[in-house]
């Protein structure tokens, strides 16, 4: 529809070639890994953290990350794609509502 936000296309080049990076606190094996939980963080901090698992990267709206496909835990290869939509003020991690003024 008209007034509805497209995603951006981010390409990001492959990592180089090492051994075993670390994303969001888990392992993740040349040729593949899971998607990490990216909730909360910013547009570039997401970039980053796909890029080493070769991810590509459409980008939704802005702010910081409020949810992301694949979820986090699924599984994921090199030169796939995650959707990421952004908001202003993503509610903290585990569901509980933001307080404040």
């Amino acid at each position: 529809s008209a007034g509805e936000a497209r995603p951006r296309p981010i390409s990001l080049p492959p990592p180089a070639p090492r051994g075993p990076a670390r994303t969001g606190g888990e392992a993740v094996a040349e040729g593949g890994g899971f998607m990490p939980d990216l909730h909360g963080l910013s547009a570039r901090q997401a970039v980053r953290a796909l890029g080493v698992l070769g991810l590509r990267a459409a980008f939704v709206g802005d702010g910081t990350v409020a949810r992301h496909r694949p979820a986090a835990g699924e599984a994921v290869e090199p030169g796939g794609a995650a959707t990421i939509w952004l908001q202003r003020h993503a509610a903290p991690r585990g569901g509980a509502e933001a307080v404040g003024p």
